[in-house]
Parts: C-alpha cells; structure tokens; sequence
C-alpha cells in the first residue's frame, strides 16, 4: 500500500526535477515505482530502519530518498 503522504511526496519531488528536465523526472518516477515493486514481492530485501530500530521496518533507498515499509507478521 502506498500512503497519501507518499504520493505527494513523489509528486514534488517529480515537479522539482521536472523543472530543468521533464526526462529526468519521468526516468525518476519510474525507478521509484521500481523499487516500490521490489518491496512489494521482497518485503525482506531492504535493511532495517536505524531511527525505529524495529526489524519489521524495512528500507530501500532510491537515490538520496528512502521507500520505507511495514511488515504485517
């Protein structure tokens, strides 16, 4: 599931790049949804979150920007 928050998020980070390179911006998008994809089939893949300390919380990083989930056990 991806959040609202989230959604935004990549929405300005996208219109940020776009402002000097609509390709860049797209190319950004799509690896984002990439790594969304991965976590989804691989919840495990990604390391824990340091801040939470908690091993069902689980990052992978895209660029400097971190997709972060909770696993349901």
């Amino acid at each position: 599931m991806v959040t609202t928050e989230a959604i935004r998020d990549l929405d300005e980070v996208c219109e940020y790049i776009g402002r000097n390179s609509e390709q860049y911006a797209k190319a950004f998008a799509l690896r984002v949804f990439g790594v969304a994809d991965s976590i989804r089939r691989m919840p495990m893949l990604g390391a824990e979150v340091w801040e939470y300390r908690d091993p069902e919380i689980r990052e992978r990083l895209c660029g400097k920007h971190r997709a972060i989930k909770l696993l349901k056990s």
